[in-house]
C-alpha cells in the first residue's frame, strides 16, 4: 500500500512542477513546437472539467471532485487494503494523484492549467495529471474487464 501513497505524491509533484515550469517559460501566449511540430506546448486555462464540460461552474466541480476523491481514497484504504489486484491499486493511485493535483489548480486559480497539445484533429489540450487520470482509468477498466 505504501507504493500507492508514494506514487500519488510523485504524480502530484510531477504535475505541479511541470505546470510551474510551463507557466514560467511560456508567458505572454508563447507556444513551443516539439517532436517535429507534432506536439505544441502552450498554456490553456480550463475552467471546466474534462473536455471543458461544465465551464463556469468551478464551485460545483470542486465539490464533486472532493467527494469523488474522498470516495476513491476510502475505497483504496478500506476495501483494497488486503484485497484487490495490483493494477486496481495502481489505477486508483494514478487517478487520485492526478485528481488531487487538478483540484489544487481549481482551488488556487479557479481553473486547471493544461499545456500539452497533440496536433491531431480535435485532440484536447491536457496536462500530466490528466495523463495519469486517464491511465488509471484504463488500468481499472482492464482490471474489471479481465
Amino acid at each position: 500500500m505504501m507504493f500507492c501513497w508514494i506514487g500519488m505524491i510523485i504524480i502530484i509533484a510531477l504535475d505541479r512542477m511541470s505546470k510551474a515550469a510551463v507557466c514560467k517559460g511560456l508567458q505572454d501566449d508563447r507556444k513551443l513546437e516539439i517532436v517535429n511540430n507534432k506536439i505544441e506546448l502552450s498554456i490553456t486555462k480550463n475552467s471546466g472539467a474534462a473536455f471543458s464540460i461544465l465551464t463556469g461552474h468551478i464551485e460545483f466541480i470542486i465539490r464533486i471532485s472532493i467527494i469523488l476523491l474522498l470516495a476513491a481514497l476510502i475505497y483504496l484504504i478500506v476495501l483494497l487494503e488486503n484485497v484487490g489486484g495490483i493494477s486496481l491499486k495502481i489505477g486508483l493511485a494514478f487517478m487520485i494523484g492526478g485528481g488531487i493535483s487538478n483540484l489544487i489548480d481549481r482551488i488556487i486559480h479557479g481553473y486547471v492549467i493544461d499545456f500539452i497539445y497533440f496536433k491531431v484533429k480535435n485532440f484536447p489540450v491536457f496536462n500530466i495529471a490528466d495523463f495519469f487520470i486517464l491511465s488509471g482509468s484504463l488500468l481499472i477498466f482492464f482490471n474489471l474487464l479481465f
